[in-house]
């Protein structure tokens, strides 16, 4: 069985095109240091959002953030599936979500890190 490879890619601001690889599931995304991808900005909850792989699908919950969560423009309320192309968007930061097959995938090591969103 394949897994997926999960990316987040930033389709404005400061890191614009720049690629966040989630490579451990669950991946809490917040501003608290204990997050996966940390991301500075105060319209962004301590834990606001979690994504993580289940059988095929990509899965992302929002965790009663403050300014809440939304794919495709549409704010989640439940466990909502993740597709190539969705565009999900935390607080102020809008991503761009890439699924690619785990075996179709380069196999070079990525880290997920601290995005400073403006």
């Amino acid at each position: 069985m394949s897994t997926l490879r999960v990316t987040l890619i930033p389709v404005a601001g400061k890191h614009r095109g720049e690629e966040f690889v989630l490579d451990r599931f669950p991946c809490v995304i917040g501003r608290s240091p204990t997050c996966r991808l940390i991301i500075l900005n105060s319209r962004v909850s301590r834990i606001h959002c979690t994504i993580w792989v289940d059988e095929h699908r990509v899965l992302v919950k929002d965790e009663l953030s403050t300014n809440g969560t939304y794919v495709n423009g549409r704010m989640i309320d439940s466990e909502t599936a993740l597709d190539d192309g969705d565009r999900l968007s935390v607080g102020p930061v809008e991503f761009w979500v890439h699924l690619v097959p785990e075996s179709t995938a380069d196999s070079s090591e990525f880290d997920v890190g601290v995005l400073l969103a403006e």
